[in-house]
């Protein structure tokens, strides 16, 4: 088994195709970090930036108004309201410089104090639910960083830990789970030669087989996983800081049967999205092992597998219906993040998408696939036999 184990190692650590995928999601999660500082340097994505910015622009306004009144006689109608808007400006201005000193001195209550006066006033001009729902969670967001003041990290994610929120929440579950079908079903493919399985002839047990082809695909998507995160994890935290492990995360959360916006500690909501992650990729590696010894041929596995699984994982977005039922089907698990965080529940309308649901479909399908697999090796093995 050792030994079968390790050539099925070296089939991946020395394909090209191995090396080629990871470059590429490296480059695309590289990318991403790049235009996120780009928006950062922006100043409009942070509240030191946007402060920055008002205060050129209202010091250019005064300087605009102090023109117009050296200009206007005090006689002049436009003399006193052009006075009284000035006035309104400047004291704005200082309000906006106090703010500015109050962040440079790292003390962020006021800071965080007129974040949440601004976003009640925002709310009370917005009539439109989805647009209220973002500024509740903005504003649950502001009241916790007041509660347990620390620095506040910029809207666009570009340190270390928020970085990898971000990829994890919106693109490598899509990005992980193609590299992941690629590099497998090259390994699991690369087993058949004209439709007949050639480590038939290894003195290796057929379960033992599958176990170990399904151990290596398991390990292999776990290494790529925390391999990958470590080195954006590295880059970022170089150039824009490790971030706060204990910063605010907004999440959806059932009361009373209805959903309802909270905040948690991203410490608090990382290790059970890692755990539903790290069997979600069982899943992936014994699902692709399943296709392949089926199809045995490279092309059809590849196809119906990235249909599969990638569509399975939409499905229940595009048709409604599906909604209902989304709880029990592993591809809705594809996305950790925001299984954990609620998000996923919320958008598909379902209180029962969830971590613990999660763990028991995933659980479940892994343990019917290990039966399946079983099941065809041994129909396959039986028709090989009586020929």
């Amino acid at each position: 088994m050792g030994t079968y184990f390790s050539l099925q190692r070296k089939k991946i650590t020395k394909s090209k195709l191995t090396v080629i995928s990871v470059v590429i999601l490296l480059v695309i999660s590289f990318t991403v970090l790049y235009f996120n500082s780009k928006d950062l340097n922006g100043n409009n994505f942070s509240i030191k930036g946007q402060l920055q910015g008002n205060i050129i622009l209202q010091k250019n306004s005064v300087a605009e108004s102090k023109r117009k009144l050296s200009e206007l006689k005090p006689t002049d109608h436009r003399y006193q309201s052009t006075k009284k808007d000035l006035k309104k400006v400047e004291t704005s201005l200082a309000k906006k410089q106090k703010l500015l000193e109050d962040i440079n001195n790292n003390h962020w209550v006021p800071v965080y104090e007129e974040q949440i006066r601004a976003t009640k006033e925002l709310k009370k001009n917005n009539s439109e639910s989805n647009s209220k729902n973002f500024v509740n969670g903005i504003e649950l967001r502001f009241k916790y960083l007041k509660a347990h003041p620390m620095p506040y990290e910029s809207d666009t994610p570009v340190s270390g830990i928020q970085i990898l929120l971000n990829l994890n929440e919106t693109y490598w579950p899509i990005l992980l789970t193609l590299v992941m079908i690629f590099i497998l079903t090259y390994l699991y493919s690369g087993s058949y030669r004209n439709g007949k399985d050639i480590t038939m002839v290894l003195p290796i047990g057929r379960i033992q087989s599958i176990l170990t082809n399904a151990s290596i695909g398991w390990i292999c998507g776990i290494v790529i996983l925390l391999g990958m995160s470590l080195l954006v994890f590295a880059c970022a935290s170089l150039f824009f800081g490790t971030g706060n492990i204990a910063y605010p995360y907004i999440i959806h959360q059932v009361v009373n049967g209805k959903f309802a916006l909270g905040i948690v500690p991203v410490s608090q909501i990382v290790p059970n999205a890692l755990i539903l992650q790290i069997f979600a990729i069982l899943f992936i590696a014994l699902f692709t092992q399943l296709i392949a010894k089926i199809f045995r041929n490279q092309l059809p596995s590849l196809l119906l597998t990235i249909l599969l699984l990638i569509g399975g994982s939409l499905i229940t977005i595009v048709i409604q219906p599906l909604n209902a039922i989304a709880q029990w089907l592993p591809s809705t698990y594809l996305n950790p993040l925001k299984t954990v965080s609620g998000t996923l529940a919320y958008e598909l309308e379902n209180v029962q998408v969830n971590f613990g649901n999660g763990m028991l479909t995933l659980i479940i399908s892994s343990c019917f696939l290990i039966v399946l697999l079983i099941l065809v090796d041994y129909i396959q093995t039986k028709k090989k036999s009586k020929r």
